[in-house]
């Protein structure tokens, strides 16, 4: 007997963990102004560095903050400050060599003033997956060992082959009829379109939508809302055509105001794209996932469980969804709506049936006309959605693209939200590979007959076989695909 072997080179997932660190900050207002009115507050974290350890991944993330505020002349104001901090995320099955993802958003955001200075903190959701490479011998084939029933699966296996990452410079100018207008706040929902491997790069293509807070001379508070497509090519040595690439695109350094031109007032956009590539390599392989001697010859099979990594894809999905605000107690009514942000406060991502499901808190602050000026009002509102399922949650990560809100009463408003949840997803395979087969001396050929077999509860035609030594094409074949009694014949001679 001859057993023949392939080596496959694996990737899986070896395990995840999660971290809640606090990130604190502090600046000092112009003009070391005090007692000023606040009415927003928002962070976003970006992840600067990773490190896989023994037991740990470390990151190094920025909290990037955002206070929006009135100043005692009653004027809205805006200043941002930057924390950085290390955080360490504990994963038990994590090693130094493993590739790690860290990611994570913020929750809880709090901003307080007290003699000039504005005192920051922001509640973090850090989390990081391990990515182990392994390579498995498995048996491929087995010669010269007699008449065999087989049961084989063809797989396909996906390892990273390329990485990459680029920063670009991105600007858009507007034309604008409004007089003395600044821009107080800008966020930034990025989209990745689409990401194609081309050699040595991945070619990517999405958009980044902008909401613009700002004021000016007609008005204490509007909103902007612009799309900024884009299309960059970032290097990736050992990306060829015809892999399969992923891609995250975030912005950094978000710049926008109003400037004079000799075509007249024009808004200017300008940010820093950061795009993130991975190129994957795509084998198949046909592995045994059990085999059988049809003339009784003792075998000694053994098996061991493969997971890994068998496609990758750019995960994509948006969702709407109306929710009621009312005003704490003690608001100013409203006289009408300026506008509304709202970012997610607190979010769960799980796998139930055949949906993702993401749940928490979403923070919805409305600007309006109270009467004496701009005021806002700000609510944590529960919500759930349903997207398509993901085999692994590595990496998603759910943002609030669009917002808009409509007076419902002097103390309500109902909110239409967009959801996005994106980033990379990975698709996982499991399966029990024969790794080795021996022959055990012994032989277990039935006696010649007709044997009538009630088979066990759920027992497979695979099964049946084997417990014969009978191929199962052969059982079917004399059963005629039967639900009662299996009927077990064997000659008494080989023709």
């Amino acid at each position: 007997m001859r057993v023949l072997k392939d080596d496959l080179r694996l990737e899986r997932l070896a395990g995840s963990g999660r971290a809640a660190p606090l990130a604190e900050g502090a600046v000092m207002l112009p003009g070391n102004e005090r007692n000023v009115r606040i009415l927003y507050q928002t962070a976003e974290m970006e992840v600067l560095s990773t490190e896989t350890q023994t037991g740990r991944v470390s990151a190094d993330v920025a909290v990037n903050f955002t206070v929006l505020y009135l100043d005692s002349g009653g004027a809205p104001r805006a200043i941002e400050a930057q924390s950085t901090q290390s955080v360490s995320i504990e994963v038990e099955q994590a090693t130094a060599r493993m590739r790690a993802r860290v990611w994570g958003w913020v929750e809880e955001v709090r901003a307080e003033e007290s003699g000039g200075r504005l005192s920051l903190g922001a509640e973090l959701n850090v989390r990081a997956c391990v990515l182990e490479e392994a390579q498995r011998s498995v048996v491929s084939d087995v010669e010269e060992a007699g008449p065999l029933a087989r049961q084989e699966l063809p797989i396909r296996v996906t390892n990273q082959a390329a990485e990459g990452r680029q920063r670009s410079l991105l600007s858009e100018s507007y034309p604008s009829d409004r007089e003395n207008a600044r821009i107080l706040f800008a966020h930034a929902c990025t989209t990745v379109t689409a990401a194609q491997a081309a050699e040595r790069a991945v070619n990517v293509t999405g958009e980044v939508k902008l909401l613009l807070v700002g004021t000016d001379a007609q008005t204490p508070y509007f909103t902007l809302q612009k799309t900024v497509p884009f299309a960059v090519t970032v290097e990736a040595d050992g990306s060829r055509f015809g892999m399969q690439a992923l891609a995250s695109a975030h912005v950094q350094e978000l710049t926008a105001e109003y400037r004079g031109s000799e075509d007249g007032e024009l808004l200017q956009v300008e940010f820093i794209l950061q795009a993130e590539v991975s190129a994957y390599r795509e084998s198949e392989y046909t592995v045994l996932t059990d085999l059988y001697s049809t003339r009784g010859d003792g075998l000694e099979v053994k098996d061991e469980t493969l997971d890994f990594l068998c496609g990758a894809r750019d995960y994509r999905e948006v969702q709407e969804l109306a929710l009621p605000l009312s005003f704490p107690e003690g608001s100013a009514p409203m006289h009408s709506v300026y506008g509304v942000l709202a970012r997610p406060a607190a979010v769960e991502l799980e796998r139930d049936g055949g949906q993702l499901v993401a749940g928490g808190l979403v923070s919805v602050t409305l600007f309006y006309d109270g009467g004496e000026g701009l005021a806002s009002a700000t609510q944590l509102l529960p919500f759930q959605l349903s997207f398509p399922p993901v085999e692994l949650d590595c990496d998603l990560c759910l943002q609030v693209c669009s917002a808009q809100a409509l007076a419902s009463g002097p103390e309500s408003a109902d909110v239409q939200l967009g959801f996005q949840l994106a980033g990379p997803a990975w698709e996982l395979c499991s399966l029990e590979a024969v790794t080795e087969v021996e022959e055990s001396g012994e032989t277990e050929a039935p006696p010649a007959g007709v044997t009538l077999y009630y088979p066990a509860g759920g027992e497979s035609l695979w099964q049946v076989g084997k417990r014969f030594h009978i191929a199962p094409e052969d059982v079917q074949r004399l059963n005629g695909g039967s639900d009662g009694p299996v009927l077990i014949y064997r000659r008494q001679c080989e023709w």
